[in-house]
């Protein structure tokens, strides 16, 4: 979709002859110049697999396609307006060592300046690659298995279990600049998720308490939607992205959509807080497990 859901357009990507194969998609985003960026795996058939894992226990099940993983056939493409699809080599020029690592690949983000981040082999690692020469520009690593990144701005944003950084994508340096989340959520044990938008100057996040964003250059926080009387306070329901609309409204895509049971659902919506007030009534609740949804 070029018009933001308003109309969609199906196209049908033949990465390769899949009759006797077995293709596993690893990841795939949309590059800023209108190419799609497919990473990919292609392992031996699955009736082959079948017929070896058949008397197999179940963690000899899950040693053996993990081992299948790792010796299949992992590459990058482009695929552009016209389907035409590019394989691409990606030159790890500095840390050759991680060559195998990339071709693990967990996760795409791509930068304004058209840049795209890989998170690698065991997710502790990010390696920043040049869209046009497809070599390395800079490598993000921490202790801790990496959730969730982001790119916005000239800013890629790391959350672990322990800690959140933001680095500048030009230097490769640490910023020191969202202090505020690790101390607010993350020494506290809060859960918060970070949501990839096409806002350049502004952090988006949310929890139970609703939707937030943090403008990076003044260093505001702003409750944008409140959770206590929307979807977004439930807690089964994840935010990845986020469209912001000229008019104010949003183009979401939610994970673990509730009401629908699907996995997945893109909703277009608008906030208006005189929308989501509730009658002057008294309820008790209990509950034998601890929810923040049933204290809101």
């Amino acid at each position: 979709s070029k018009d933001y859901g308003e109309s969609w357009k199906k196209d049908k990507i033949n990465l390769i002859n899949t009759t006797n194969k077995e293709l596993v998609v690893n990841s795939m985003i949309y590059l800023n110049n209108g190419n799609i960026m497919i990473s990919y795996s292609i392992m031996k058939p699955m009736i082959e697999i079948e017929d070896e894992i058949k008397d197999k226990s179940e963690k000899e099940i899950e040693e053996f396609f993990e081992q299948c993983y790792r010796n299949s056939e992992k590459k990058y493409v482009l695929v552009n307006e016209n389907n035409i699809i590019e394989e691409i080599d990606i030159n790890l020029e500095k840390s050759n060592e991680d060559l195998d690592n990339l071709y693990e690949c967990k996760e795409i983000r791509v930068s304004s300046n058209g840049d795209f981040f890989i998170l690698i082999g065991d997710a502790k690692k990010i390696i920043q690659i040049d869209q046009e020469t497809y070599k390395e520009k800079n490598t993000f690593e921490i202790d801790n298995s990496i959730s969730e990144f982001i790119v916005t701005g000239d800013s890629l944003i790391i959350h672990s279990e322990e800690e959140i950084i933001e680095y500048d994508i030009s230097s490769g340096e640490e910023k020191n600049n969202l202090e505020f989340l690790k101390n607010n959520f993350i020494e506290n044990n809060l859960n918060f998720s970070l949501i990839k938008t096409n806002d350049e100057n502004k952090l988006y996040y949310h929890n139970v308490e609703g939707l937030f964003s943090y403008d990076l250059n003044n260093k505001n926080i702003e409750k944008i939607i409140d959770g206590s009387y929307t979807i977004f306070g439930n807690e089964k329901v994840i935010v990845t992205s986020l469209i912001v609309k000229e008019n104010g409204d949003y183009l979401g895509a939610f994970n673990k959509w509730a009401d629908t049971g699907s996995p997945l659902a893109i909703i277009n919506f608008k906030y208006n807080a005189d929308m989501t007030k509730i009658n002057n009534e008294k309820i008790t609740i209990y509950s034998l497990v601890e929810k923040d949804s049933i204290r809101q």
